[in-house]
């Protein structure tokens, strides 16, 4: 590069300097805190879990060693991760749903307990349907 070009440069590069804040000079700062524990080998163990019907606080806790906040942290920081916990809990769904027939004539089993189970930890609904009918009149006075 000709000295010229090198001249020019440095001169350009003291005037930006001379025109910044000491904030905008002054290195970026570490973010601080822990640096995370989130790994991405940790997701088949995970789904394992799942698998097995486990709810998202049980593999937050025994597979992950962490807290539920961490886990709700990971999956909003962290697509990949939120795409298999999605994934884990359709498995856990499934694995209960074939829990759920695999012993309908079990006479230990408790269908209300199961089915109460379904509502909860995966949302289930009874269907309701609500049919209006009749007129409405409006009557408008000044």
């Amino acid at each position: 590069m000709p000295a010229k070009k090198v001249k020019a440069y440095k001169k350009a590069i003291a005037k930006v300097l001379k025109q910044s804040t000491p904030e905008q000079a002054a290195p970026a700062k570490h973010p601080g805190g822990r640096p995370t524990k989130y790994d991405p080998a940790l997701i088949p163990a995970m789904l394992k879990e799942f698998a097995k019907g486990a709810s998202k606080n049980e593999v937050a806790v025994f597979t992950l060693g962490i807290s539920k906040d961490t886990f709700y942290q990971w999956v909003k920081k962290n697509k990949e991760f939120s795409d298999s916990v999605k994934l884990g809990e359709a498995l856990s769904e499934a694995w209960w749903m074939r829990s759920g027939r695999q012993n309908l004539e079990n006479k230990d089993f408790s269908a209300t307990l199961w089915y109460m189970n379904m509502k909860n930890r995966h949302g289930w609904r009874d269907k309701q349907e609500t049919k209006i009918e009749g007129s409405l009149k409006v009557r408008w006075e000044k």
